[in-house]
């Protein structure tokens, strides 16, 4: 792009330069005709014709033009006139030739000169279309055609080359210089982006865990149903997108309950209607939480809808089948399984046999069918595996899979 800027101004200006010297030596030479003429050209000729066109081929040979046609101010031609050389008079049989091809009757519409370049048989040439003007008023007009000097050409060409040759050069020195400075911006930036997502990730962990740690002995359930939910996404193929959306409501579904009071969230018997009432309310507490924080608006899904059920009858809105957002009824099967088989103050853990057996009967009531095959399916190939996993692997697992996802580099 930058070539090209360059070479159009280079042509734009070496235009320009003569255009500005072509109008100089017009205006020297029609200076004195200028002032014979002070009224219509059209009715000097039918007054002189011979004076005038005696001017005109006197102007045609101090000009060199090739060919030169005479018109009044209504843009009516009054006379042409033919070059004498014969080298001239080949050029303008050329040009007749091409008449309607290459020159263009273009009027100006002021006091100022129509400039016209164009190449035939490797020639280059110019028209110009010259208004001559006497106290404001247009008395008519002068066209011109001028065989550019063929070493004026050689020069604008080798200058031409010189011009690109030099903006190659500039180019690929700033280039040499910009470039390495790009990159280390570019670095930099990638640097403060991974180091703002590994802020965030940090803190939406650290205050999943902390609500975790309130109703289990460990922080583990949150590292758990976020490995299962980033397993169960990757085996029906789910996009990164929704992976990332998984995992931050993985950490902070239950970020809500920080507003429920230990007496009800701690409580090891079944709660009474009211306090179910105001245990389910730890869902839209969530949303108020993170309301306002833009990067965890895709939390939102898991945290409002995680409790919802596949026939209806769940909370806090009553959703059903495919309404339910696709990330919440991933982690409600990760969700309920986790909560069967982990150790609780209120309760010790089944065994998977009981866990997978309660997932089957909640499958098209509580669950999305579908999901919840698929967790079964994971669960028989990979949960005696997790199983084993001490806490620092599984925390390793899951981190590098976080990693993978929410590198953007």
């Amino acid at each position: 792009m930058l070539l090209i800027f360059g070479v159009w101004g280079e042509v734009y200006f070496m235009q320009r330069d003569f255009e500005k010297t072509l109008s100089r030596h017009l205006e020297e030479q029609l200076g004195s005709l200028k002032e014979e003429y002070s009224y219509s050209l059209k009715q000097h000729y039918q007054e002189k014709s011979e004076l005038m066109r005696h001017n005109a081929q006197t102007l045609m040979n101090k000009m060199e033009f090739i060919h030169l046609e005479i018109y009044d101010e209504n843009h009516e031609e009054l006379f042409n006139l033919s070059p004498q050389t014969q080298k001239a008079k080949i050029l303008d049989d050329v040009i007749q030739q091409n008449h309607d091809r290459v020159l263009l009757h273009t009027f100006p519409k002021d006091a100022r000169p129509v400039y016209n370049f164009f190449s035939l048989q490797e020639h280059l040439f110019i028209q110009v279309f010259f208004p001559l003007v006497v106290n404001t008023h247009k008395i008519g007009y002068i066209e011109g055609v001028l065989l550019i000097n063929p070493l004026s050409v050689k020069q604008f060409k080798n200058s031409l080359v010189m011009t690109v040759a030099a903006i190659c050069i500039s180019t690929l020195l700033l280039s040499l210089i910009i470039f390495p400075l790009i990159v280390l911006a570019y670095r930099q930036l990638s640097q403060k982006h991974s180091a703002l997502i590994n802020s965030n990730i940090q803190t939406i962990r650290s205050l999943g865990n902390a609500i975790a740690q309130r109703d289990s002995d460990t922080d583990e359930h949150n590292y758990r149903v976020t490995l299962y939910s980033i397993a169960l996404a990757e085996r029906i193929h789910l996009p990164r997108e929704t992976i990332q959306k998984l995992i931050k409501g993985a950490f902070l579904h239950d970020v809500g309950k920080i507003g429920i009071a230990d007496a009800i969230l701690l409580k090891p018997g079944k709660l009474t209607d009211e306090e179910f009432n105001r245990m389910q309310e730890h869902v839209t507490k969530g949303i108020e939480i993170v309301h306002g924080i833009e990067w965890l608006d895709e939390a939102k899904e898991v945290i409002l809808y995680h409790h919802e059920k596949f026939d209806g009858s769940g909370y806090a809105h009553g959703l059903k089948g495919e309404e339910i957002p696709l990330a919440a009824r991933i982690f409600a099967v990760v969700d309920v399984f986790d909560a069967l088989t982990s150790k609780r103050p209120y309760k010790e853990p089944y065994p998977l046999e009981k866990a997978v057996a309660i997932l089957r009967e909640g499958s098209g009531k509580h669950f999305d069918p579908m999901i919840v095959e698929e967790f079964l399916m994971l669960i028989s190939l990979s949960y005696e595996t997790m199983l084993l996993m001490d806490s620092t692997h599984f925390k390793a697992k899951l981190y590098e899979k976080i990693a993978f996802y929410f590198d953007e580099t």
